[in-house]
């Protein structure tokens, strides 16, 4: 075989050798998008450590699991026992997030459905066991905060060392049997009738307060004018005035003094 035909053979099995590489290349990369972390598995057994977002070259051999870190959200919807055994349907809103540094043990021991499986049942079962210890009338109270911080506690005890972040929680709606719906609406009717009532009772007294002294001042006035008015002051007062009537111009007859002593002059028209 001359040096040519060796050649070509050569070159023909250099041809596989390189799409091989190529193929060992593309399956050593691993791209991790940002808010997520790269779980290495190697012949089905998860490798430690875990991977940044990110370009990454890995053995060939190995694949990677991407697991979300970002912040989810959890809406739980179902009929809970309160304290008296009345059912409540209540809503309420989980914010957590996975854990990176403990996402391989998360996904060794849970899977990818972890959410499901994990997360899901302690909400569900931490929000029934906190609610059973208050009254139903907490619910719409301030006690809602601390119903909600209660039930974070114990999210955080039983999740946080299984890789689970709880970040906050929220009751959002509360609906209560009908039979407390109607016992609150007539509490708060009663409660603003009181007040309507209470306010009434204010004006009333303060428009009462308004004429009692409206009526000490014009007594007091009265009493200051009487003293002031005696005998001698209407004799002079008439005086003046028949003075007055006398100047004028409209004819008149006017008769000077009476049977009783002291008495005004007594002023006639003179028809």
């Amino acid at each position: 075989m001359n040096k040519d035909a060796f050649k070509f053979f050569g070159m023909l099995a250099s041809v596989p050798a390189f799409f091989l590489t190529v193929i060992l290349f593309i399956c050593a990369v691993s791209t991790i998008p940002t808010g997520y972390v790269g779980i290495p598995v190697l012949f089905g057994k998860v490798q430690e450590g875990y991977l940044e977002s990110g370009f990454h070259l890995l053995n060939p051999f190995s694949r990677v699991v991407k697991l979300d870190l970002r912040t989810q959200k959890a809406d739980e919807v179902g009929n809970i026992p309160s304290k008296e055994m009345l059912t409540l349907t209540l809503k309420t809103s989980v914010n957590w997030r996975l854990d990176k540094s403990k996402a391989g043990d998360i996904y060794n021991t849970v899977g990818v459905d972890y959410f499901d499986k994990l997360v899901d049942p302690h909400i569900r079962s931490s929000i029934r066991e906190i609610t059973s210890d208050y009254n139903a009338s907490q619910f719409f109270s301030a006690s809602r905060n601390e119903i909600s911080g209660k039930i974070k506690a114990s999210l955080d005890r039983t999740l946080t060392e299984r890789g689970i972040i709880i970040e906050s929680v929220m009751l959002k709606e509360v609906s209560p049997p009908e039979s407390l719906r109607k016992a609150i609406e007539l509490k708060q009717a009663q409660q603003q009738e009181a007040e309507a009532m209470k306010f009434r009772l204010q004006r009333e007294k303060l428009e009462a307060d308004r004429k009692k002294i409206e009526a000490q001042g014009i007594q007091t006035f009265q009493e200051i004018v009487k003293k002031g008015i005696d005998h001698n002051l209407l004799a002079w007062k008439g005086i003046e005035a028949t003075e007055t009537l006398a100047k004028s111009k409209n004819a008149k007859v006017i008769i000077i003094g009476n049977k009783d002593t002291g008495s005004l002059p007594l002023i006639l028209p003179s028809n």
